[in-house]
């Protein structure tokens, strides 16, 4: 019998996990692995759709909110990084690969989904970046055998996503993620919104008809070693 996986979950911000690839955490978990998120920012004071003193409150909230969003998709963790929002391309990049490597060497993750490269979200592309750096495979990274780029918001695109990688959701799964975008009250938007739960219940519906499926999210392939 094979393994169980051993799923990381590398997201820019609160809520990036959940519309990436919340049903792919959900099943990996239903099937007896594990999973574990790393989200990397925090709101920073110069984020102008928020006054500046409501930031901690704010940012204490998501990072509450993706706790619950994380327990119900089954996260055995969540950790926090302290990289400002929107303005993680003005940190070195050497310091965020440190830090997901750090995580990489806590966890011996199998399975490794990051944001896909071509997302036009600046934090989005530096944290595909980093991640690609941080898993490359030298011999203290063995345990990873294959690396995922996922979509967050099919708008946000400047290339899109090959679909070189289905992952079929179950009902449950499905549920699970509706439910973790719910427990986002900062976040979720009404309808046609990409951040709805009607919106994402679509797309995994549209996702799975291309691969013959009820339901489904799609990756693509950055490399794997089987």
């Amino acid at each position: 019998m094979a393994p169980s996986p051993r799923l990381l979950v590398i997201a820019a911000h609160p809520d990036d996990e959940t519309l990436g690839c919340g049903g792919t955490i959900a099943r990996t978990v239903r099937e007896g692995g594990t999973a574990d998120v790393v989200i990397c920012t925090r709101i920073g004071p110069f984020l102008s759709r928020y006054p500046a003193d409501s930031v901690p409150t704010l940012d204490a909230t998501r990072h509450d909110e993706a706790r619950r969003a994380c327990e119900i998709l089954g996260a055995r963790s969540v950790t926090f990084g302290d990289f400002e929002e929107v303005h993680l391309a003005a940190r070195p990049l050497p310091t965020l690969v440190d830090f997901l490597r750090s995580r990489v060497a806590e966890i011996h993750p199998t399975r490794v989904l990051t944001h896909h490269w071509a997302d036009l979200h600046q934090d989005h592309r530096v944290v595909s970046e980093a991640s690609q750096i941080a898993l490359r495979p030298y011999a203290d990274r063995r345990s990873v055998e294959v690396v995922l780029g996922y979509a967050v918001d099919p708008s946000h695109w400047s290339t899109p996503p090959r679909p070189t990688y289905f992952s079929p959701l179950a009902a449950e799964d499905l549920e699970k993620k509706l439910l973790a975008l719910r427990a986002y009250e900062t976040e979720r938007r009404a309808p046609p919104h990409p951040r709805s739960c009607r919106s994402v219940e679509a797309t995994a519906m549209a996702i799975g008809t291309a691969c013959g499926e009820m339901w489904a999210e799609v990756f693509e392939l950055i490399w794997a070693s089987v």
